[in-house]
């Protein structure tokens, strides 16, 4: 074999993987066209890889039906929640721990609100468990974020379970929203004042009313 050979090789098992790449992402992009408009029941696995372009039986090499499509869905908007709280905005007025509290749904408000896809993976009644344990480890990360952020703005105690007890809060105000959607197309202002006074009250029981802002360098 010559040199030329191998790398020749190299350079289709690339070209492979980038390929399965951009077909995974139409894929979920697909995912996401049909969800915008139907109810995760009415949509088929054919017809989201037909939308893609991808032929059903390569489909399958990636995702092993549509409920593994909502799954990666999950995991994608999950991760935006997780940037969002890793990085609020620089005019943020954060002076209390409350604030960072109210911050934090505010900006999660902003996605359900603006996205009905975030809404009907993340907050609807109909998704199988298995997409609900994708949502929980996105909420577990997302909590291990926002603990990273405690540390980050305030002079810390010693807490205990701090990343469970903020899985709890955030688990505490996903089922406030699940429940409100029930019966409504979007979150209004009643239940998001009614989240942050759950979240807060909740965390009050292990924080100080008071954490010391730290001192920017």
């Amino acid at each position: 074999m010559t040199v030329r050979q191998v790398i020749g090789r190299r350079r289709e098992t690339t070209s492979k993987q980038e390929r399965g790449v951009q077909r995974r992402k139409k894929l979920v992009e697909s995912t996401r066209h049909f969800l915008e408009t139907q109810d995760p029941q009415e949509i088929s696995f054919r017809e989201i890889a037909k939308h893609a372009g991808v032929p059903e039986g390569s489909a399958y090499h990636f995702f092993a039906n549509k409920y593994d499509l909502f799954s990666a869905l999950a995991a994608e908007i999950g991760e935006k929640f997780a940037q969002q709280a890793a990085h609020p905005p620089v005019d943020a007025n954060i002076t209390s721990w409350q604030d960072f509290v109210t911050l934090l749904i505010d900006q999660s408000v902003s996605i359900y609100r603006e996205d009905p896809v975030a809404r009907k993976v993340l907050l609807g009644a109909t998704m199988p468990k298995e997409v609900r344990n994708t949502d929980h480890e996105s909420v577990h990360a997302y909590a291990e974020t926002v603990r990273a952020q405690f540390h980050k703005l305030f002079e810390m105690p010693k807490i205990k379970k701090l990343t469970q007890r903020l899985v709890y809060s955030l688990t505490i105000i996903d089922a406030m929203f699940e429940l409100h959607l029930r019966s409504e197309n979007n979150l209004d202002d009643g239940i998001v004042d009614e989240a942050k006074f759950a979240m807060i009250g909740y965390l009050s029981n292990f924080l100080p009313p008071i954490l010391e802002p730290k001192v920017k360098s």
